[in-house]
């Protein structure tokens, strides 16, 4: 768990305490771009991104607020808030990625994209072998979207989505089962792919959705776009390009594998956080006694 991992669950634990009805995904997202537990700032965060209509607050407003969160002018220190910003959201930031309690152990174990380590999930063997055993016609009947998707990397989005169909289980195993009865007249292939979603209803049978945060993997790139950018652009037009047209993206890939030590998991029931210690002891962290109403 990286340091700034450490502030947001620090912040969140403590900010969660004192709001009824949390959204989670828009206080994860407060302090992990803000990192802090102000109640009041907060409020106004929540406010923006309600007028705002999306996922984004205006980049005016978000101006405000970081002058306002680091006592400092929007106009005569705006650079700093520009660095400030790029900073907190992406080279400190979080991606997430929507996934199941029933992977909870695995992930937790291993890490997400483990493709980029030569590794596979078994859902993912399985998914291949019915790719190879079923008539490519058939199999584009039952997999509409296949040609959407980039093999086995690692999905995520920069803004937090909580009530996406798939989670509880993996998206293809969703249409797997819608299109089944399109290959009724294929005994063969029926016979495999019922298989499949036998296998896969045991697993999944009491199985929620988890979100999972991680370093965000623009990281490394981030602080580089911003020289360039603010070479050519004025400081308030850099913090517009990443706040609207980077943190506002979803459904993106990425090859990377992200070190279960880096993941930080969201109960969306509890609103618990778990994390792996330095020991490898994966273990929920909830708000302490001080934080309490």
């Amino acid at each position: 768990m990286t340091l700034s991992q450490s502030k947001l669950i620090e912040d969140y634990n403590s900010l969660r305490t004192k709001v009824d009805n949390p959204n989670i995904g828009r206080m994860i997202q407060f302090c992990t771009y803000f990192q802090t537990d102000d109640l009041e700032l907060y409020k106004e965060y929540e406010s923006a991104l309600k007028e705002s209509w999306g996922d984004t607050i205006s980049t005016d407003k978000l101006i405000e607020l970081y002058a306002k969160r680091y006592n400092l002018n929007p106009h005569t220190h705006i650079e700093q808030i520009m660095n400030l910003f790029v900073n907190n959201a992406i080279i400190n930031g979080t991606a997430y990625h929507l996934n199941s309690s029933a992977n909870f152990d695995s992930i937790m174990e291993t890490g997400l994209g483990i493709s980029a380590i030569g590794l596979k999930t078994e859902e993912r063997q399985d998914y291949e072998r019915l790719q190879a055993s079923i008539p490519k016609e058939t199999f584009k009947r039952l997999q509409p979207f296949v040609g959407e998707k980039k093999g086995s990397k690692l999905y995520y989005s920069n803004i937090p989505i909580l009530k996406a169909r798939y989670g509880d289980r993996p998206e293809w195993l969703k249409e797997l089962k819608i299109n089944a009865p399109l290959i009724a007249d294929d005994a063969e292939s029926r016979k495999l792919v019922e298989q499949v979603l036998h296998k896969y209803d045991i697993k999944y049978e009491f199985a929620e959705k988890m979100l999972f945060l991680l370093p965000h993997p623009l990281a490394t790139k981030a602080n580089y776009v911003m020289k360039e950018l603010a070479a050519e652009y004025s400081p308030e037009q850099v913090i517009d390009y990443f706040n609207t047209q980077i943190l506002g993206q979803k459904d993106l890939h990425t090859d990377q594998h992200i070190s279960s030590s880096n993941i930080i998991a969201v109960n969306l029931k509890t609103h618990d956080m778990y994390a792996k210690k330095s020991n490898g002891e994966v273990s929920v962290i909830k708000p302490t006694a001080q934080t309490q109403k």
